[in-house]
């Protein structure tokens, strides 16, 4: 499988490009310039101010537009993260979102895309997180919402996930 990916924002988005990148040709995914062949399309986004958050819709929208049947189109990064409901809103074609913390989990997002591309529409909001009450299907607390990190941020650990110290008078 090929994959075309586009970094935007700061160095930070950088590194968890090159990060993504790392995980993808690790799974035998072979990059592409060109997004026509693509098999999948990450795009890292940033959200830091209202000019890149325009710049990075516009580039979701434009590969969005183009985006061929058997594609599937992942906005990655903090606009992802910070405002998940506006981005799957304004691109219908989004067919997953992956936080900044969650970036290292691109191949499971891509495969529970893969498994519920015959109900596209429901596997975009699948893979954002379960429905409140629903325990998630693979144990922990699986890919999650936007809405869900900032009702409960803890939700992002389990068991098996140390929580970060909290710098007292913070909390």
């Amino acid at each position: 499988m090929k994959y075309h990916r586009i970094t935007l924002g700061c160095p930070k988005n950088k590194v968890d490009s090159d990060g993504i990148e790392m995980l993808l040709r690790d799974a035998d995914y072979k990059p592409t310039d060109v997004p026509r062949d693509a098999d999948v399309l990450i795009v890292n986004t940033c959200g830091f101010l209202e000019a890149a958050k325009e710049e990075s819709i516009g580039v979701l929208q434009d590969l969005g537009k183009r985006k061929r049947k058997h594609q599937m189109l992942i906005a990655a990064g903090c606009l992802a993260q910070r405002n998940g409901s506006e981005v799957l809103e304004r691109v219908p074609k989004v067919d997953g979102l992956l936080g900044t913390r969650r970036w290292m989990e691109v191949l499971e997002l891509i495969q529970q895309v893969r498994g519920g591309k015959s109900q596209r529409r429901f596997a975009q909001y699948d893979v954002l997180g379960d429905l409140p009450g629903v325990a998630p299907a693979s144990g922990g607390a699986g890919l999650l919402s936007v809405p869900a990190l900032l009702d409960d941020p803890q939700a992002l650990y389990d068991k098996a996930t140390p929580r970060p110290p909290v710098p007292a008078g913070s909390a």
